[in-house]
């Protein structure tokens, strides 16, 4: 015979992770507008959640990448190193392609001076 708390268990579980996350976003939101600034006093909760993320991403993507590095042939590893390589060189040409066309097309910092005060004197810097 199952207990109460198996079958509530059981059934938060089965329950569609889509709507468990749709659930959370509106409680947030919520809480957001119900509260206003003065939820800032839950940032705790939200610092102490990704850290425990971070521990657990972090340890589990390193030993992935060591488990399938380590069963693969060198020759297989030579070509997919390769690729990445040029996969990575392809994206940050992509990555720099749409800054500089954003910058180009926003102009950002046009319109702005230097306030009247202002100096282009730097701090010496200390001695070695």
């Amino acid at each position: 015979m199952m207990s109460t708390k198996n079958s509530w268990w059981r059934r938060y579980l089965d329950f569609p992770l889509i709507w468990k996350l749709a659930i959370a976003l509106l409680a947030g939101l919520i809480v957001g507008l119900i509260w206003g600034e003065d939820a800032t006093v839950l940032e705790p909760f939200g610092e102490i959640f990704l850290r425990l993320l971070n521990m657990l991403v972090i340890p589990l993507i390193v030993a992935t990448l060591i488990v399938g590095i380590t069963s693969v042939t060198p020759q297989k590893l030579g070509r997919i190193g390769g690729k990445i390589f040029i996969y990575y060189l392809l994206s940050t040409c992509f990555a720099i392609s749409i800054g500089l066309g954003l910058a180009l097309l926003v102009n950002p910092g046009s319109g702005l001076s230097a306030p009247e005060n202002a100096t282009q004197e730097g701090e010496e810097a200390p001695p070695p």
